[in-house]
């Protein structure tokens, strides 16, 4: 019987030709061919990801990085692209039989187009940002429109302070959560902590329960929130049981480091004996 992670692992190695440097030709239409360009291919993370680096010397021809990533069904691949433009592209890959073909759909990702598109957003929230306390304080006596109060004040409390909290929320879990020094090398227990204490669940209530589901991220990438929630306690047994930590608070003295040689030090997978109590 084979696995989706020996098929991965079949994927990748048909991509074992690629491995080397290589020539690259670039050419446009209406202009002659230019000098030949390079690529490498190598592989990165233990042979999970081949990455390609591309150099062009045409003025017209961007550098380029790419990742490639087996798929699970063992088959095809997805390239994650990026050039010396800001470009970012997704390509769904296959390469069998000595061909490789690249395809997308989507259109390309620009930084500054998103911040664009962005501005509008940014302008409302500065706005009442300003404005709501201007109103609190000058009033209308103070050279501000009365009809403008109405909207300021609706808006601030329908829009802008929900956002407000559940970013402050998000923030707190998100820090403390999240081990910044004292790691120890490779070791993934100490990269995060549960924090699903009761005295919390005020903070949870406006972040979707995040400080407590988040660190599943950490074990399996591709789940959304709802899924991390649904899971929780069948996943959170097992951290526990391999000892991961939970509701160290003891991280806030120590600015969010795992504490190597406190109570919270590593131990042995599958032991626990290294995590505090659940409140």
């Amino acid at each position: 019987m084979t696995t989706d992670a020996d098929a991965r692992t079949q994927a990748l190695a048909r991509l074992d030709v690629l491995v080397g440097a290589w020539s690259l030709e670039a050419n446009f239409p209406g202009a002659p061919s230019g000098p030949a360009g390079r690529a490498t291919f190598a592989w990165d993370l233990d042979r999970q990801f081949l990455v390609e680096r591309a150099e062009i010397p045409h003025p017209d021809a961007p550098d380029s990085l790419a990742v490639i990533a087996a798929d699970v069904d063992g088959e095809s691949f997805t390239q994650h692209y990026f050039d010396s433009r800001g470009v970012v592209r997704v390509y769904a890959m296959t390469f069998a039989d000595g061909r490789w073909t690249l395809r997308r759909d989507a259109p390309d990702f620009r930084p500054v187009h998103l911040v664009l598109l962005s501005l509008p957003t940014y302008a409302i929230f500065a706005a009442l940002w300003l404005g709501f306390p201007a109103y609190l304080w000058l009033g209308p006596d103070g050279g501000l429109p009365a009809w403008g109060w109405p909207w300021v004040r609706d808006l601030t409390v329908l829009l802008l302070a929900p956002n407000v909290l559940r970013q402050m929320c998000l923030i707190l879990m998100s820090s403390y959560s999240h081990y910044y020094a004292d790691i120890p090398p490779g070791d993934v227990y100490y990269q995060n902590q549960v924090l699903s204490s009761r005295l919390l669940w005020p903070l949870q209530a406006f972040c979707c329960n995040f400080g407590a589901t988040h660190i599943i991220h950490h074990y399996v990438v591709r789940q959304p929130f709802y899924v991390r929630q649904l899971v929780a306690a069948a996943a959170h047994a097992e951290m526990f049981r391999q000892g991961v930590p939970h509701n160290d608070f003891g991280t806030i003295a120590r600015n969010n480091r795992a504490g190597l040689g406190s109570e919270v030090a590593p131990a042995e997978p599958g032991r626990g004996g290294n995590s505090v109590p659940v409140l």
